[in-house]
């Protein structure tokens, strides 16, 4: 099984893809200070992210989303 990232944001006041193509655009996300930097923060209901450059489904695709 491959564990390649497809993207990783820093949530630091931006959607920058740190490893590299896949920057995010947001939706209903505000940011705060955080431990190290700011964070982001997101609402429960609306708040998303959308990878700009990743264009392929997820169908029959394990992933995951970690911090």
């Amino acid at each position: 099984a491959s564990t390649l990232a497809i993207a990783s944001y820093n949530f630091n006041n931006n959607l920058l893809d740190s490893t590299g193509s896949n920057n995010g655009t947001g939706t209903s996300i505000t940011y705060a200070t955080g431990k190290v930097g700011n964070a982001a923060i997101f609402n429960g209901t609306s708040s998303i992210v959308k990878m700009t450059g990743f264009n392929t489904g997820f169908n029959g695709v394990s992933f995951s989303v970690s911090q």
